[in-house]
């Protein structure tokens, strides 16, 4: 697909508006009560729900139904175990050292990413790798009482980076991001009902009540249904890293929305900050070093 200025700041624009609201999602799940498996599981009902409606929208439901169908929903079991680890890492740690792990994304991106798509992997993702790793030593040195949270982190870190290359084969089937959506969040949906009729079946009986239903509400809604939808047309036009790259500014975000609502800053000190400014230097570096592809 060719790439032209106009285009490119749209695309720009929209992605930067999603990881904007992205930023939102950490102090979301710090705030609602339940645990970080069964928050997730009415995240993405309410999900579903909201993008349910637009499937009736002509031309949104792809010739081959079943099989696009399956393959969505098959993504959709690493998306719920993404965010599933995500908020529970936020649950044993905070937001702002779950955001820091994140950014581990990239890295794991970068070295799939060409194993997906058949293309070389360069001399540099090592050396990103390597400040990654002494950038979290040294928020694990500052920190060593949230070590359980970090290592949760990495771990959502790594499904992130999974499903994204996996968004990013589907997109570039031409199925719509709305149905590929619904299908992720169908089989998310799906995927933990069945993990918590094993691990807590009274979870699936208690509707979330008063402040934790209008917060799962919004989260399920905005910060899920728009934002899964608009990075999915996204990743038609640009590639999962350069997504993934942006997706990094959301730490920045989180750190200052954490420090003004949860006073975090307060439970940090300088060398949190500075292992995580090393991280994201290491990744905003090595993406102004790569040559663009589709954006």
């Amino acid at each position: 697909m060719g790439w032209t200025p106009e285009a490119g700041w749209k695309s720009q624009g929209l992605l930067h508006l999603t990881v904007f609201i992205f930023g939102f999602t950490g102090i979301l799940g710090k705030w609602i009560s339940l645990d970080g498996v069964t928050l997730v599981w009415w995240r993405v009902f309410f999900a579903a729900l909201c993008l349910a409606p637009f499937l009736f929208k002509k031309g949104l439901i792809p010739a081959q139904f079943w099989k696009m169908l399956t393959l969505s929903m098959g993504t959709g079991l690493v998306v719920g175990a993404h965010w599933a680890t995500f908020f529970q890492a936020i649950k044993i740690s905070n937001v702002s050292v779950t955001l820091a792990s994140m950014s581990a994304a990239t890295l794991f991106v970068a070295f799939l990413e060409p194993l997906f798509f058949r293309s070389r992997i360069g001399w540099m993702e090592p050396l990103v790798g390597l400040v990654i790793v002494l950038g979290l030593g040294l928020i694990l040195g500052v920190v060593p009482q949230f070590g359980n949270g970090i290592t949760v982190g990495l771990f959502s870190a790594a499904l992130s980076g999974i499903f994204t290359i996996l968004n990013r084969k589907l997109a570039l089937t031409g199925t719509s991001g709305i149905f590929i959506a619904w299908g992720e969040m169908l089989g998310a949906w799906l995927g933990i009902g069945l993990f918590l009729i094993w691990w807590a079946p009274s979870s699936l009986h208690t509707l979330p009540s008063g402040t934790d239903l209008f917060l799962t509400f919004v989260l399920g809604s905005i910060c899920t249904a728009f934002t899964f939808a608009v990075t999915l047309r996204l990743l038609t036009k640009i590639s999962a890293y350069s997504v993934v790259l942006a997706i990094n500014l959301e730490p920045i975000y989180g750190f200052v929305l954490a420090a003004l609502i949860f006073k975090e800053n307060k439970e940090l000190n300088w060398e949190f900050y500075l292992g995580s400014l090393i991280i994201l230097g290491g990744i905003l570096g090595y993406g102004l070093q790569r040559k663009p592809k589709n954006s």
